[in-house]
């Protein structure tokens, strides 16, 4: 699992976390302090994934497309497709 990564100029830090409460979440987006967090209680396959998912809302959130990065039906599918791709390209 990454530990950071930039976007937009903005350096992000990855964490795993037993606190995260947003209901069945597996993760989530601190964007005040520009942080992923990742329940530490996933598998590594899962906690990779969800980092997508919650990469995929900072993307969007950072190009203004703040109403598709709430459509969590599209952020779902986009991710796991970039998640699939980063995991089998040769």
């Amino acid at each position: 699992m990454i530990n950071q990564f930039k976007i937009g100029g903005v350096t992000w830090k990855v964490k795993q976390s037993d606190r995260i409460d947003e209901g069945n979440a597996l993760g989530v987006t601190l964007h005040k302090e520009s942080t992923i967090e990742i329940d530490v209680n996933v598998c590594p396959q899962l906690a990779e994934q969800t980092l997508y998912h919650e990469l995929t809302h900072v993307i969007l959130d950072t190009i203004g497309e703040h109403k598709l990065s709430g459509n969590e039906k599209f952020v779902h599918a986009f991710s796991t497709l970039l998640h699939q791709f980063e995991v089998t390209k040769k």
